[in-house]
């Protein structure tokens, strides 16, 4: 946003764009002509295959026995299906427990947090208690599918670059935001922008 700025471009919040293409924006109503256009509206048609679209369920609740730092990860078809779930802990005795499968496993995946958490001496009372307090977040982990088209930069989860061994989108998604500015700035095309995004994109590959 700096950048825009001192470029001498505006900056608009609060507003809903309904349309993106080669062609320009639409917003308010109208076409807005623009030199370089980036999307990083997340995961848009089309999409990946039900395997490569994750839903993970998260819940942060006490859980006595470990300490701070500790990671646990769990595998297994009678856990998370194609998936694994997870306690990492916040401070001493309290944790983030949660588990992700495919949309491909015609599962509820809240339903198997609740048999995990019942399986690991965790309290399920509590649990049905603050249940209100459960995150849930599709997220995409499929291989990348390109990073720019038609006139159009393609950022984050737009350019489904989510880690697939984590699920984690914040990281590369910065990352794809940095390399983007960059690649405008310098007046590169898109050729760099993957240069630059290389390390990422190797990365999700190999895993």
């Amino acid at each position: 946003a700096e950048k825009v700025k001192e470029y001498g471009g505006k900056v608009l919040t609060n507003t809903f764009v309904s349309h993106i293409s080669s062609d320009g924006v639409q917003f308010k109503g109208e076409m807005h002509m623009h030199d370089i256009i980036v999307d990083a509206r997340g995961v848009q048609n089309p999409f990946p295959k039900p395997d490569d679209i994750h839903h993970c369920v998260q819940i942060e609740m006490p859980t006595p026995y470990l300490e701070k730092g500790s990671i646990k990860l769990f595998f297994g078809n009678t856990v998370a299906p194609k998936g694994y779930a997870w306690i990492f802990t916040i401070e001493d005795g309290f944790s983030k427990v949660g588990l992700g499968i495919p949309l491909s496993v015609k599962t509820n995946p809240e339903k198997l947090l609740r048999k995990f958490i019942k399986e690991h001496d965790l309290d399920v009372s509590l649990y049905d208690r603050i249940k209100k307090s459960l995150q849930s977040k599709i997220i995409p982990t499929a291989l990348y599918n390109g990073l720019y088209e038609n006139g159009i930069y393609f950022v984050g989860d737009r350019a489904l670059l989510c880690d697939p061994a984590t699920g984690g989108g914040i990281a590369n998604a910065m990352l794809s935001g940095y390399a983007c500015g960059k690649t405008i700035v310098m007046g590169k095309d898109a050729k760099y922008y993957s240069k630059l995004l290389k390390p990422v994109l190797g990365q999700n590959r190999f895993r």
